[in-house]
């Protein structure tokens, strides 16, 4: 049996650093999208509460985000943190909100997730 858990040295040199600086990464980019969300919520039913819980939330995002900093470049996490929330927040809009996705829109937010992959191949 390995000792130390899941960040056994052998599969986690840094003790695991990594790992939980892109799970916060994570994390922070699943929060932001709930955020937003909330945002548009709130104007379409006018909803202070709704409202004040986005802000909340940002607040928790950015906290996170800020976590990941630890190990991820900044320019890697922030492109990555944004792509991934213009993308998912773009698909939340139309799911939810019946808004329009055209071809262009689709092959947009494509270039914009495979920008940010090519932005950080070494």
């Amino acid at each position: 049996m390995l000792r130390g858990g899941f960040c056994h040295p052998i599969l986690f040199p840094d003790g695991g650093k990594t790992l939980k600086s892109w799970s916060n990464l994570m994390f922070a980019i699943l929060v932001e999208i709930w955020a937003t969300t909330l945002i548009k919520l709130s104007t379409d039913r006018n909803s202070t509460p709704l409202y004040v819980c986005s802000l909340f939330l940002y607040n928790v995002s950015l906290t996170f985000f800020g976590y990941s900093l630890a190990v991820i470049p900044v320019s890697t996490a922030y492109a990555i943190w944004s792509a991934l929330g213009t993308a998912a927040v773009s698909i939340a809009g139309v799911v939810w909100f019946g808004e329009v996705m055209n071809l262009k829109k689709a092959l947009c937010l494509v270039a914009i997730v495979f920008g940010v992959v090519g932005l950080n191949l070494e």
